[in-house]
């Protein structure tokens, strides 16, 4: 069997304060959670860039020009490549029935 190992290489870059914003603003600008946000940066669809002299919460944060790219593109209805997922937040639940031991109909969303 043969295994692959994830490998992060962080490096020094010159970047400035307005360069970069906390996983938590990008999250509210493009309309996920923190998770989703964490999930698209996992995925390389958005670049981390950490700050060693925050706080261990306020460290993680992403490269605004990159959020507001993907702002841009769905504004002109575009879906680039790895574009973040929002489908569990913009699609509609689909309904499921069950029944009950009284053959009662039970309906729920998944």
């Amino acid at each position: 069997m043969k295994y692959r190992m994830k490998v992060t290489d962080y490096r020094p870059v010159d970047l400035i304060e307005s360069d970069v914003m906390p996983i938590a603003e990008a999250a509210k600008k493009l309309g996920m959670t923190m998770p989703g946000v964490i999930r698209a940066i996992e995925r390389g669809a958005l670049t981390e860039v950490i700050d060693d002299d925050a706080s261990y919460h306020a460290r993680r944060l992403v490269l605004r020009k990159e959020v507001e790219r993907l702002i841009q593109s769905r504004s002109n209805g575009k879906n680039p490549p790895d574009e973040l997922s929002t489908a569990a937040q913009t699609t509609p639940k689909e309904k499921k029935t069950s029944q009950t031991e009284n053959n009662e109909v039970d309906e729920f969303s998944v």
